[in-house]
């Protein structure tokens, strides 16, 4: 360091030649009231020496502003040199220094108090553990995270010799209790490591744990529609019926039948395949009509159904086999027997039908 005598033209502008002056060890705070006192020409030696060009700046504000701007950023970059060892990969522990005082952190997290406390011999370990605001944080951090006791927050190397290890918001608290400077540069090792810490958007994507959860996402979701259907499936009415579905959308198979609830039919079917669509439903008076018109449509399409299957029916398109419907409602005089659903309620079921991507 320096030394910068005093000021003859300013008797209580300069710094007492007997003393050196540790401009780095001050506070912002303390630092500006000493510029303050000082002479222009103490001024222009002190940034002389540390190399702050105050050419063109004959204003002794704008002087000091320059010199403060100076060691302000000196600081900035003495907490941030503090935390190298963080963006090494090859360091073998984590931590901060603090006045030549290594604060390590282990794998599990657990920083070392004991450094902390030996920053500050004043401050001791059993008179912060026995303070009634430090009771009362343990106490609640032991409860939201769920612990069975307060011992599962501490740590020592050698079953109770040794230093003391503590879970990160004990460590946080202890260094707040220590000294202002140990306060700040905790704070500033946390907030570092989680920005050396931080993902952007672009790699959380790609984690495993992202893919997981967002497969998880995705089956949830498709429950909850399932769920959602199967409470709000637009209901038809009851009665004898008859009607033709298909079976579902990428394919040209149609399926017949006869039923006494239409509802509970078309429910076995979604169990099935959820992607049928209903394309013709008719009722009848009496359960005798529907059976008689049952008998008739087996014969008409005898020939057209799969083997082995009395109901699923290939090689006819849908308006062939409505056609042959209309036919046979005609030919044995089924008109004042039978009602058919209008298209517009067998479309809104139909709406409800999910698309298969």
């Amino acid at each position: 360091m320096c030394n910068f005598s005093s000021d003859s033209k300013s008797p209580n502008g300069g710094l007492d030649s007997s003393n050196e002056t540790k401009f780095e060890e001050m506070s912002l705070k303390k630092l500006r009231i000493t510029l303050e006192n000082m002479s222009a020409v103490s001024l222009k030696k002190l940034a002389k020496y540390y190399g702050i060009k105050l050419r063109g700046h004959r204003c002794k504000a704008e002087k000091i502003s320059l010199i403060m701007d100076y060691f302000s950023k000196r600081k900035t970059a003495s907490l941030e040199d503090n935390f190298e060892v963080l963006a090494n990969e090859n360091a073998k522990q984590k931590g901060f220094m603090i006045s030549n005082s290594f604060i390590n952190q282990r794998e599990d997290n657990f920083m070392n108090i004991s450094a902390l406390f030996r920053l500050d011999k004043k401050k001791r370990y059993s008179k912060w553990r026995n303070t009634q605001t430090t009771k009362d944080f343990l106490a609640e951090l032991t409860d939201t995270l769920g612990l069975s006791s307060e011992s599962e927050l501490f740590s020592t190397i050698k079953r109770g010799r040794g230093d003391i290890f503590a879970h990160p918001f004990v460590a946080i608290d202890v260094a707040a209790y220590v000294s202002p400077r140990s306060k700040v540069l905790m704070y500033n090792y946390v907030f570092y490591s989680l920005d050396q810490n931080y993902l952007t958007d672009e790699q959380i994507v790609k984690t495993e744990k992202y893919k997981t959860l967002l497969l998880e996402h995705t089956q949830t979701q498709k429950r909850h529609d399932t769920l959602l259907l199967k409470r709000s499936w637009h209901k038809l009415k009851q009665g004898f019926c008859y009607y033709v579905i298909k079976v579902n959308r990428t394919t040209d198979i149609y399926k017949m039948g006869v039923c006494k609830n239409i509802n509970e039919t078309l429910r076995t079917y979604r169990r099935m395949d959820a992607t049928f669509q209903i394309i013709f439903l008719m009722y009848f008076n009496t359960e005798k009509d529907m059976k008689d018109f049952d008998s008739l449509q087996n014969r008409v399409f005898e020939s057209s159904k799969l083997i082995l299957s009395k109901e699923q029916i290939i090689n006819l398109t849908i308006e062939e086999i409505l056609a042959e419907i209309h036919k046979m409602i005609e030919f044995a005089n089924f008109s004042d027997k039978v009602t058919i659903e209008s298209p517009d309620s067998l479309d809104e079921y139909n709406q409800m039908v999910p698309s298969i991507e």
